[in-house]
């Protein structure tokens, strides 16, 4: 079966490879069992969000996560926090079908926008520059 060669995968693989890591060895650092990462690096399965932090600090970038648009920006902020779209709701006050509708492209009302940026700086200094707002200054998964 042919490998895919790009995304997460790609750089899953490549990575675990750098280090001189057996799929075994990953798989205990990421805290899943062996075939998990077999599917992960062949694109058979998308690892599930709470597993994100870990893929992180693994990959030691989240540059595979695409931050092109608000709604890339949200699910790039859930990712890093390994957090639900209802615990990303629960932080700004607003229902988990909410942040779904955010993230197929429905812009936050204004009223929010503010909390919902405030959130997205607080989650790291590199977010606090590209999102200023207001009030802020610039286990088997898969």
């Amino acid at each position: 079966q042919a490998l895919p060669q790009s995304g997460l995968p790609r750089l899953l693989r490549e990575a675990r490879l750098e280090m001189g890591l057996t799929k075994r060895e990953a798989a205990k650092r990421l805290g899943v069992c062996v075939d998990v990462v077999g599917l992960w690096e062949r694109g058979e399965h998308a690892p599930r969000i709470h597993y994100y932090p870990r893929l992180i600090e693994f990959l030691g970038n989240d540059a595979w996560l695409e931050e092109r648009t608000p709604a890339d920006r949200i699910r790039k902020c859930r990712a890093k926090n390994g957090w639900s779209q209802a615990r990303f709701g629960q932080q700004i006050g607003v229902s988990e079908t909410t942040v779904a509708r955010w993230e197929k492209g429905l812009s936050p009302p204004e009223s929010t926008m503010d909390r919902v940026w405030k959130l997205l700086a607080n989650s790291s200094p590199e977010q606090e520059r590209l999102y200023p707002t207001k009030s802020v200054k610039p286990e088997l998964g898969y």
